[in-house]
């Protein structure tokens, strides 16, 4: 049997405490036709000394380490162009694989373009936090509609593989955004997107971690809380309409919308914005409320100011 090359496109920054562990689970997956690239983005502790211990071990593993630091989106576009596999995954440097999570991602890819699953909550001691990334309830029906991403993300980055032809559609990644979330609009826009609903990576937050750090980030600017979060939403928007495979109808809706965030990063409270959500209510939050009372008073909270939690969790 004819088993294709698959890459994984890891990324590293100062991940010595966690990395030995990712790196173990990715060696010992039962799908073994692996290319594991990564690429070091100036690290200053001891994660390269560590990742070339593995070197020696797995010729099947490749280290490229920056001059300089590009940060995450770039590291990332860098990491995946180095890939030469005909299927791409992409991993975190702290999180653990199931050891069946890419074989069942490549099984469940089917004639699509990309394929993403589900994730558990882990602590920085490997405990579970009995917290899912994407809720139980969440099924592959659900993703009918470009729609459905515009506002909250729920493709991310260490659960998806692709097909390395996909490339020309999402390449290079524009700036200021979460690439992630960039990808899996592009796919699902395109009809390329399936979800695998199982649980395939015991995803770590920790200190460090990058959604932690939006967390804190939000919490130590209260002041300013909804304007920082309603501007990562608005660059998120400013981007998917610029993208090149968009129909007219589908430009002139994401300028309206992109247009209401931009008027309510200069206020409190968007009447534009709410009316454009309540007459696209199931679409852009699907599985979300059904009544209409709730609805509104819900577009009421939503409207003076957006939470972390609605951008990474629905």
């Amino acid at each position: 049997m004819n088993y294709p090359l698959i890459s994984i496109a890891l990324c590293s920054y100062n991940g010595e405490k966690y990395i030995s562990k990712q790196l173990t689970s990715i060696i010992n997956q039962t799908y073994k036709n692996l290319e594991i690239i990564i690429v070091d983005d100036c690290s200053n502790d001891q994660t390269v000394s560590i990742i070339k211990a593995f070197l020696s071990s797995d010729p099947r593993i490749k280290l490229f380490v920056n001059e300089k630091n590009i940060g995450f989106n770039k590291n990332f576009e860098q990491a995946i162009n180095l890939c030469t596999g005909d299927f791409i995954a992409i991993s975190d440097q702290d999180d653990i694989w199931l050891p069946n999570k890419i074989e069942t991602l490549i099984n469940s890819l089917g004639d699509k373009g990309m394929v993403f699953s589900n994730s558990l909550f882990i602590d920085e001691n490997d405990i579970s936090l009995n917290t899912l990334l994407i809720d139980q309830d969440r099924k592959k029906e659900t993703y009918e509609t470009y729609r459905n991403i515009l506002l909250s993300n729920f493709v991310t980055g260490h659960t998806i593989l692709f097909r390395k032809e996909m490339l020309a559609y999402f390449l290079p990644f524009p700036p200021n955004i979460f690439y992630d979330w960039w990808m899996g609009f592009v796919m699902l826009y395109e009809n390329q997107l399936v979800y695998c609903p199982m649980v395939l990576t015991n995803y770590r937050i920790h200190k460090s971690s990058v959604m932690n750090k939006e967390t804190v980030k939000i919490q130590e600017s209260r002041k300013n809380k909804y304007r920082i979060e309603t501007t990562t939403i608005f660059n998120q928007l400013n981007s998917f309409k610029e993208y090149k495979g968009l129909s007219v109808k589908d430009q002139a809706f994401l300028n309206r919308l992109t247009e209401a965030f931009r008027k309510k990063m200069t206020g409190y409270y968007s009447a534009t914005l709410f009316r454009i959500i309540l007459k696209n209510f199931s679409d852009l939050f699907p599985l979300h409320i059904s009544s209409r009372l709730k609805k509104v008073l819900f577009l009421q909270r939503y409207c003076r100011g957006l939470k972390l939690t609605d951008i990474v969790s629905h």
